[in-house]
Formats: structure tokens, C-alpha cells, sequence
């Protein structure tokens, strides 16, 4: 956060300016860490704001997970079994759909068809599989990247400038 001492920011038109621009929002169990990193890392590479969790979020980790839901341009759903019965990833996954981010589910396991909340939730959302020979191929996964991106278009980019008047 840089401050030039210039302004206290006390009117609502500066305080809107001073909002981080929206990234890409990875919503994942821990389970599925390493997945997860390997696609953050591309995204990164290409451009893209990323929130992650790496910390398990100790301490204020519902505040944190909204905040992180809130500044959100999109919320990758890192789908699996695990991911399904975690109270915390439903939380995150239900006030998402709730702050009306889209949802881009990633399926994280071969086989896996997510019910329950999560297949209501997730409906008929075009997914991408992140597994097996996916992720053994660099080329594969880059493949499967660039599909990714492509549905992810501009939004949580770091280059994308974020209200007018900057």
C-alpha cells in the first residue's frame, strides 16, 4: 500500500480508487495444493492476479475468505470429493454464487461427478480436467491452460486497468 501523504482518502470517490484490482480467486482443499499451485503459477506467469490460500488460513479465516470472495473478478472451484465435504470450501463456493462471481469449476479428480450442493451449484458449468495424463504432459497442461485463460479473458488481470480516472 503505498501513501504520498497527500490525501486521507476520507472521501468515498478516493476510497473506491484506492480498491486492489480484481484477481482470480482459486478455491480449493488442501488436499489438491500441488494442483492447485502448478495452475496458479501459469496463470501468474501469463498475467493474471491470483488469491491463493497457502497458510490454511489460521485465525480470521471466514473474514478472510470474504474478502477474498469480494475482490474476486472470478472464482476457479478446484472440484473434487474432498473439496465437497469441506465446510470451509462450501462456505467460500456459496458466498461466491451469492456475490455473483462466475464460477470456473477445475476437475480435480478423474471420475469424480460432483452432487450434492456442489453438483447444484456447479449445474452445467463447462469444466476443466486437471488430472492424469493432464498433468504428466507440460505441453497438455499448457494446453489445458490456455483453454483456461481463454474463458478467463481479461477479468483478474494485473494489466487491465480497473476504473477510469486512474
Amino acid at each position: 500500500e503505498t501513501d504520498d501523504g497527500a490525501g486521507t482518502g476520507l472521501s468515498s470517490g478516493q476510497q473506491q480508487q484506492q480498491k486492489p484490482p480484481p484477481h482470480v480467486m482459486a478455491s480449493y482443499n488442501w488436499d489438491h495444493q500441488d494442483v492447485i499451485l502448478r495452475v496458479v503459477g501459469s496463470l501468474q506467469s501469463r498475467g493474471y492476479l491470483v488469491w491463493v490460500d497457502t497458510e490454511q488460513m489460521k485465525g480470521a479465516t471466514v473474514d478472510t475468505m470474504a474478502l477474498a470472495v469480494e475482490g474476486s473478478a472470478v472464482v476457479l472451484v478446484g472440484v473434487s470429493r474432498a473439496y465437497k465435504e469441506s465446510s470451509n470450501c462450501r462456505m467460500e463456493a456459496q458466498y461466491a454464487l451469492q456475490k455473483k462471481k462466475p464460477l470456473v469449476p477445475l476437475m480435480l479428480v478423474e471420475g469424480y461427478e460432483a452432487d450434492g450442493w456442489l453438483g447444484l451449484l456447479l449445474g452445467t458449468s463447462m469444466w476443466y480436467a486437471l488430472y492424469g495424463a493432464t498433468l504428466s504432459s507440460e505441453s497438455a497442461f499448457e494446453d489445458r491452460m490456455d483453454a483456461l485463460c481463454r474463458e478467463i479473458g481479461s477479468r483478474g488481470r494485473a494489466d487491465v486497468p480497473v476504473a477510469a480516472g486512474d
